[in-house]
C-alpha cells in the first residue's frame, strides 16, 4: 500500500491506524527509516488497537512506514 501527499511547510497531517486481534502487539511508525519517538500510546479496546498521530511537515519529500510487532517484538 502506499500513496503519496503533498503538503507545505507548517502542514499538519494527522494519520491514524487500526488493527484488529492485537493481543501483546505493540505498534511502530517509521520516518524516513528512523523510529518515531513521540508516537502517543495506542489505544487497546475490544475492539483492537488504534494510534492517531499528528505530524507537522517540513515541505520536503518522506516516507512513512507503520509496523505491528508481536508481543516478542517481530513484525
Amino acid at each position: 500500500m502506499g500513496d503519496a501527499i503533498t503538503a507545505t511547510t507548517g502542514k499538519e497531517l494527522p494519520s491514524s491506524w487500526r488493527r484488529k486481534q492485537v493481543a501483546g502487539a505493540r505498534l511502530k511508525l517509521l520516518v524516513d527509516g528512523k523510529a518515531v519517538e513521540s508516537l502517543p500510546e495506542p489505544v487497546t479496546d475490544a475492539a483492537g488497537l488504534s494510534c492517531v498521530y499528528q505530524w507537522t511537515s517540513d515541505g520536503k519529500r518522506h516516507w512513512v512506514r507503520a509496523e505491528l510487532d508481536d508481543s516478542k517484538g517481530e513484525a
